[in-house]
């Protein structure tokens, strides 16, 4: 619940700032080559699009949480509904499996 509660608070942010971080100095460049990658990439990742998005925020690796998964919804274009949908069904998936897993190692 923690991971939605932030998504939801910082996704609006990130949206409306984005133009604005894009002037920064240290950080606006990072910014602009990182939406310069995601549109670059569009064409590899828009064919995987809310499955793709779902299933990388459903992976328990490092950096694949759901305020990265808005980040890259976001960066590639995708529709707000779409990004906060699969963002949000990614990780209600995640921690259903890390509930059944520990009731599982717990049974053995």
């Amino acid at each position: 619940m923690q991971d939605i509660i932030v998504m939801s608070l910082l996704f609006p942010v990130l949206v409306k700032g984005f133009n604005h971080l894009a002037h920064w100095p240290y950080i606006g460049p990072a910014l602009t080559r990182l939406h310069e990658l995601a549109l670059l990439h569009h064409h590899k990742i828009k064919p995987y699009g809310f499955l793709g998005l779902t299933l990388y925020v459903f992976i328990p690796l490092g950096g694949t949480g759901p305020l990265v998964g808005v980040v890259i919804g976001y960066m590639i274009g995708m529709s707000t509904i779409a990004i906060l949908s699969a963002v949000t069904l990614g990780n209600a998936l995640a921690a259903a499996a890390w509930i059944w897993a520990y009731d599982w190692i717990e049974q053995q």
